[in-house]
């Protein structure tokens, strides 16, 4: 076997050829848009790089020259001293079921990340914000992917757990056909709250994505921003996060609570994008986009 680390357009092609490779059997599987993954390795549209962060990513090919794996490594200058021990991060990790060849990946990553001072290794994760590629899927594989979040095949997990990784948290995203009726007991709360001239329940209709961003922030920070392992998110984050959904935002459907005319609560929903870049096939280019666009015209 032979790693590969990715220098030249050659090698980020095979960078982005290696899941295909890996789900070309799983109908369930919807690629990863190239473009928000090359955002992530571009030091023009990556803050982290001008901070001080630092990545590197490989490829792995069989002594045939066949592509068989792929993985990146990195240190986010601003998580990387957060934890007990200076921690660095391992993501995009794509590989056939070898655990030689897993191990491969997994020891180029350690060891790279020993030499940039760090002591521990946490992964799969994005080198950026906690919205995309973040995580391993353990459970679930009969259902797509949701946009931005990880797919993974059932055997993966044994992969990182043999090599010594271990749960650090668990995150659950759930679905709930809009069929169904809420439950009585949310039906009395709302009643309750919507006739106390304290509380407000509105949409974004009419709100400038500034003040979205704005809201957004407050409320995230108040829960997340003080947990081990999360950081309160800042305005540019917040705003950088809003534009990046706009294209897809339906201000209808996402919703946040005041109290006294301070953002509380908030439920964002958007349009589950994967519905419509699995007809992409990974590529946002002038093609891509057209597919796009035609498909959001029919609703799809």
């Amino acid at each position: 076997m032979k790693l590969i680390e990715v220098k030249c357009k050659q090698d980020i092609a095979d960078f982005h050829k290696v899941p295909y490779i890996i789900y070309k059997e799983d109908k369930n599987w919807i690629p990863h848009l190239k473009q928000d993954v090359e955002k992530v390795f571009d030091p023009k549209k990556n803050k982290l790089f001008s901070e001080g962060g630092k990545v590197i990513r490989w490829n792995l090919k069989d002594n045939n020259r066949n592509l068989i794996g792929r993985v990146a490594a990195f240190v986010n200058p601003k998580t990387a001293h957060t934890f007990k021990q200076p921690t660095g991060g391992m993501g995009f990790f794509e590989c056939i079921n070898d655990e030689k060849a897993a191990f491969i990946l997994f020891d180029a990553c350690k060891e790279w990340l020993q030499k940039q001072g760090m002591e521990a290794m946490d992964g799969p994760i994005n080198f950026g914000e906690k919205n995309m590629f973040w995580g391993l899927l353990v459970e679930n594989f009969t259902d797509i992917n949701s946009y931005g979040m990880n797919y993974n095949l059932p055997y993966y997990r044994n992969l990182f757990e043999k090599y010594g990784f271990q749960t650090y948290y668990e995150q659950w995203m759930y679905k709930r056909d809009l069929s169904i009726r809420a439950q009585p007991i949310f039906q009395r709360k709302y009643n309750q709250l919507k006739d106390d001239p304290d509380y407000e329940v509105t949409n974004i209709r009419g709100k400038s994505l500034e003040k979205v961003a704005d809201d957004f922030r407050e409320v995230y920070n108040s829960a997340w921003g003080k947990h081990d392992g999360f950081k309160e998110l800042s305005r540019d984050a917040a705003i950088k996060i809003m534009k990046a959904m706009k294209p897809a935002l339906d201000k209808d459907i996402v919703v946040f609570v005041y109290y006294k005319k301070k953002p509380i609560a908030f439920w964002v929903n958007i349009p589950e994008l994967n519905q419509i870049f699995k007809y992409v096939n990974g590529n946002l280019n002038w093609l891509g986009k057209l597919k796009f666009l035609y498909h959001k015209w029919r609703h799809t």
